[in-house]
């Protein structure tokens, strides 16, 4: 048994322990479903990922003036939260796979 043999035998992982979980380091992330209402449009995105980025993606129109969260144009209701979408993200962990977001209807 070479010095190459040992190596590989000490950094193996342990059959026993459960598998890892991901970091946030590597290049696979957690996605989810994000429905936007009333519209009813469904688009994947990833957790961390900024509100106005997923409603581009999902061609879902928000109006935004300022885009610092100041002015309130773009409040939208996620998950029964009303939150401004130019400075909001999903969050970074979540058990939840599926986030609704309440665009306004035009008036």
């Amino acid at each position: 048994m070479g010095l190459g043999d040992m190596l590989k035998k000490a950094l193996a992982n342990d059959p026993a322990l459960p598998p890892p979980q991901n970091p946030g380091l590597s290049s696979t992330k957690d996605t989810v479903e994000v429905e936007f209402l009333p519209s009813n449009k469904k688009v994947k995105a990833y957790l961390g990922q900024n509100v106005a980025m997923i409603a581009k993606a999902a061609k879902v129109d928000i109006k935004y003036n300022c885009n610092k969260g100041e002015c309130g144009t773009c409040t939208v209701n996620f998950n029964g939260v009303n939150v401004r979408a130019c400075v909001s993200s999903l969050p970074s962990t979540s058990t939840l796979k599926k986030f609704t977001i309440g665009v306004p209807t035009k008036k």
